[in-house]
């Protein structure tokens, strides 16, 4: 039995004399008789010296055939003649389509999973992408059906060799090539029109369709049966973008994962954040800044921060690939410390601004205490009677916010804290219990000392004392 294949013949001849050549017939079900067939079943004329062929059949069925020698004088026939026959399964011109090498347009780099490498995984940067393959047939006919045309699909991801039945998009508007690389764009126009799209990850599936809606894979679609039995008819591609998520500011000099970070309020109300170490993707564009004089927390950033009172400032920064994110907060002007959170996007995120508020999908950093002018440095004192702490800037802008905790303290600024490039804050200062932060700043090549005393009652005062 041969399946959508060749059959190949040869026969044996032991007297080539006067021989001129060779007739090859071949029909469906059996010649009538030993008689010589009708010209229209002759398939080839061989010359005296080849003896073998090969024949193609049109189509299913019992082919048989038969094999006659004649002479250079009169044309006549031998009475004898060789045979042949072959039961033949003749598959769907469609299902000798083969469909190999699809790939990114960009060749980025895969990792091949399942068997025959039917399906390959990769990602892609950028909000849309473009997808190559190409076209062969599995025998020797060159004859493709009239009308057929690729069948793509957007499914979601199945993990193996097999594509889900979930089906987000479809698209048959490209012609069958087998000559040349085929290319397919599907951009984020295409991706955000879709039901619950846009999507990041997908498979993408190439397969041949005719206009009887059967496949190159030996799938119908009218009606839709998708076996996938023939793996050399389709490849599927999973085509990952994963959103951008991970990134956290350092708090109390401490960082929280692979990145460390230093943020700070400029004299001008700017807000600097500085990433010193971890790598930002090359695909983040932007970034969204979240500042706010009094602390909040994720679900403000949802409703804006109304339902709690607060004045959340929201700064969309255009990042510059230099490791710095920027914004402004003019409610800085009046208290020079307050909290900040920040959500990274890449391109995939910002195509998507002009058709809704990409926020509310975004990866939101850990909410950070920021202060005035510099770096950020913490001195926990849970001891009244902890020795004195000197703090000294160097030649370099210095800030600190330094945490107390005890019972009934106070604070006492002494005379000599006059330095006009100096600020000192307390911030939830209560009558007893947790203090709250005490945030110090000083710009110029100075030094402090923090030290604790008894007073009556046993109530701690904290001093601070400009050494000279």
């Amino acid at each position: 039995m041969a399946v959508n294949l060749p059959i190949d013949y040869s026969f044996q001849i032991f007297d080539t004399s006067g021989i001129a050549g060779y007739k090859v017939f071949a029909k469906i079900n059996d010649f009538t008789g030993n008689n010589v067939p009708d010209d229209r079943y002759l398939i080839h004329n061989l010359p005296p010296s080849v003896t073998y062929g090969q024949f193609l059949p049109p189509t299913s069925g019992n082919w048989f055939l038969r094999v006659y020698s004649y002479n250079a004088y009169n044309d006549t026939y031998s009475t004898n003649f060789a045979s042949l026959s072959h039961d033949v399964i003749k598959r769907p011109d469609i299902e000798n389509v083969v469909i190999k090498n699809l790939n990114f347009e960009t060749n980025e780099r895969f990792n091949y999973v399942g068997a025959d490498f039917v399906t390959k995984t990769g990602s892609y940067l950028g909000s849309s992408v473009s997808f190559k393959w190409d076209t062969d047939l599995a025998d020797n006919s060159s004859i493709l059906p009239s009308g057929a045309k690729y069948r793509l699909t957007i499914r979601e991801p199945s993990f193996t060799d097999i594509p889900t039945t979930t089906i987000y998009h479809e698209d048959r508007t490209l012609n069958i090539d087998t000559d040349n690389e085929i290319i397919f764009d599907f951009n984020i126009n295409k991706n955000i029109l879709l039901t619950g799209g846009p999507y990041r990850n997908y498979d993408f599936v190439v397969e041949a369709i005719d206009t009887l809606g059967c496949t190159s894979s030996k799938n119908t679609t009218n009606p839709i049966a998708e076996t996938w039995a023939n793996k050399d008819g389709y490849k599927m591609l999973y085509a990952t973008n994963s959103a951008y998520t991970g990134f956290y500011l350092t708090a109390n000099n401490n960082p929280s994962g692979y990145f460390k970070t230093v943020q700070n309020i400029t004299p001008e109300n700017y807000i600097n954040i500085t990433v010193t170490s971890g790598t930002i993707y090359p695909d983040i564009i932007g970034a969204f800044i979240y500042s706010c004089t009094g602390i909040f927390t994720t679900g403000d950033l949802i409703t804006g921060g109304f339902q709690s009172g607060l004045n959340i400032v929201i700064s969309d920064y255009e990042y510059k690939k230099d490791y710095k994110f920027q914004s402004y907060n003019s409610d800085f002007n009046i208290v020079n410390s307050g909290y900040l959170a920040i959500s990274l996007y890449d391109f995939f995120d910002n195509d998507l601004k002009t058709y809704r508020n990409i926020r509310t999908g975004l990866w939101i950093s850990n909410i950070v205490p920021i202060v005035s002018s510099g770096s950020i440095g913490f001195l926990n004192i849970t001891n009244a009677y902890v020795n004195s702490i000197s703090i000294s800037s160097g030649n370099n802008s210095y800030i600190g916010m330094t945490t107390l905790t005890g019972s009934g303290l106070v604070l006492v600024n002494n005379s000599n804290f006059n330095s006009s490039n100096s600020v000192l804050t307390v911030n939830r200062i209560t009558p007893s219990g947790i203090i709250g932060n005490l945030y110090y700043s000083f710009v110029d090549n100075i030094s402090f000392t923090i030290k604790s005393t008894t007073v009556e009652n046993s109530t701690v005062a904290w001093e601070l004392t400009k050494i000279t």
